[in-house]
């Protein structure tokens, strides 16, 4: 009986362990990494910052895009076209060893993230974090970015992205602040 017991209280012990470590699989350090051309972006990733007290990285390409959208969006497309990789000015992330959770914040171009993101994603070891996508758009939605980030984070987590239209950013903070709660990375 005392062994049945002991059994008994093991085991329910490994599904209560289970089941917290399932529910805070996304809990700790949180990195947003981002790129922003009109500062819409670079809005929302303050947004994630200020709901999480989190640290922000900006990707800063060596060669700016054009300040004016549709140029930038043609350079973007070309980069596509290429399978290029945009130099940045600093490609690895300081102390991203430290992060458990990585949150890229990009504006959806050609429906995925600018080409500089991959430039970041082959530059740095996200493997056994969480990560997940927060894309800016102007119609496209999170476009092919989440199974674009699962393809270069083939060893991470991928938490459930979230699509903004960039003309309504600074109005999404409620919107922005659920989304973080819902794949638990807001408490």
């Amino acid at each position: 009986m005392m062994i049945r017991t002991v059994v008994l209280i093991l085991a329910a012990a490994a599904v209560f362990a289970a089941w917290t470590a399932e529910a805070g699989a996304a809990s700790g350090r949180t990195l947003v990494v981002f790129y922003s051309l009109s500062g819409n972006t670079a809005a929302a990733a303050k947004i994630i910052q200020k709901n999480l007290n989190c640290d922000l990285f900006e990707l800063k390409p060596v060669k700016p895009y054009p300040s004016n959208y549709n140029e930038a969006v043609d350079v973007a497309k070309k980069e596509q076209q290429a399978n290029a990789r945009p130099a940045l000015q600093t490609k690895e992330a300081p102390g991203l060893a430290g992060y458990d959770n990585v949150i890229f914040a990009a504006p959806c171009w050609w429906g995925t993230f600018p080409m500089l993101f991959m430039t970041f994603f082959e530059a740095n070891d996200l493997s056994g974090k969480n990560v997940t996508v927060l894309m800016t758009h102007g119609g496209s939605g999170l476009g092919r970015s989440e199974s674009d980030l699962a393809k270069y984070c083939p060893r991470s987590k991928l938490l459930k992205g979230l699509a903004v239209s960039g003309s309504s950013v600074n109005s999404s903070e409620s919107k922005i602040a659920e989304w973080l709660s819902s794949i638990g990375i807001k408490k």
